[in-house]
C-alpha cells in the first residue's frame, strides 16, 4: 500500500488502485433526522434536492427511506462520486453541477429545494440561500475516529508515502495524530485548494499535491506517482 485515503469519501476507490489503502480518521455521525422528518411532514416539497456528497447521500436513503419519493426530485450531485451513489439508490437522473459552480445555480432556481450535507458545510452556505424557497439539511457531523491513529501509524511504518486529504476535518484531525508521525518522506495530497491551504497552514507536511480534478479521476492522478 503506497496512498491512504483518511475517510469513507472516496472509498469506492479503493477497489480500483491495488495500493491505495483507507484509514478513516474521521467517521460521520448522523444527526437532525429528526428535524428533517418534521419539515417534510409539515409539507415541504423540495423540486430539486442537492446532494454535496456521498455521505449525505448514504445518511438521507438509509434514515429518510420512507420519504424517499420526496427526496429523489429533482436530483443534484456535486460530482461523480455522488451521482454513481444516487444511480445505486436507483435514481438514473441526476444532473451534475460542480462544486465551484453550485452557489451561482442555487441562486438561480425559482422553486423549493433543498442542500443536504455536513454541519460545516451548512454553515458555509445558509445565509447564501433564500430562506423562503431552501432548506439546508445538515444530516451528518463529522468526528475524529481515535481508534484509527495506531492504524495510520502502522500504514506509514509499512512505507504509505502519499495520504489523500478530502475535507478541513480529515486536516484538523492530522493535527492531532501528527506528533511523533516520520512524515519526512510524506506526501500529502489535497483535493482542492482550501484543503491545501490548510495542510500547509496547520501541519508539518511540507509536500503538498493539489488536485483539483475529480475524486473518481484520482486513480488516474496517483499512477503519475507510481501508485497502481
Amino acid at each position: 500500500m503506497k496512498a491512504i485515503l483518511l475517510s469513507r469519501e472516496g472509498e469506492s476507490l479503493v477497489g480500483e488502485v491495488k495500493e491505495l489503502g483507507i484509514v478513516p480518521i474521521v467517521e460521520d455521525l448522523e444527526i437532525g433526522i429528526e428535524d428533517v422528518k418534521k419539515e417534510i411532514d409539515r409539507g415541504f416539497r423540495p423540486e430539486r434536492n442537492i446532494y454535496y456528497s456521498v455521505s449525505a447521500v448514504n445518511i438521507a436513503f438509509k434514515s429518510l427511506r420512507d420519504y424517499k419519493r420526496v427526496i429523489s426530485r429533482g436530483v443534484v450531485a456535486i460530482n461523480r462520486l455522488v451521482e454513481e451513489r444516487l444511480k445505486k439508490e436507483g435514481i438514473e437522473d441526476v444532473e451534475i453541477i460542480e462544486d465551484r459552480k453550485i452557489l451561482q445555480f442555487i441562486s438561480e432556481l425559482e422553486r423549493p429545494y433543498a442542500i443536504w450535507c455536513s454541519d460545516k458545510i451548512a454553515l458555509e452556505v445558509e445565509d447564501k440561500v433564500d430562506r423562503d424557497k431552501a432548506k439546508v439539511f445538515p444530516i451528518y457531523t463529522r468526528v475524529v475516529n481515535e481508534e484509527s491513529f495506531k492504524d495510520v501509524s502502522d500504514a506509514l511504518i509499512k512505507g504509505v508515502r502519499y495520504v489523500v486529504f478530502t475535507s478541513l476535518e480529515e486536516v484538523e484531525a492530522w493535527n492531532r495524530i501528527e506528533e511523533g508521525l516520520e512524515t519526512e518522506n510524506l506526501w500529502a495530497i489535497a483535493i482542492g485548494k482550501r484543503v491545501a491551504s490548510a495542510i500547509q497552514s496547520t501541519t508539518r507536511l511540507g509536500r503538498v499535491l493539489l488536485y483539483e480534478g475529480e475524486l473518481k479521476d484520482l486513480p488516474i492522478f496517483l499512477t503519475l506517482f507510481g501508485v497502481k
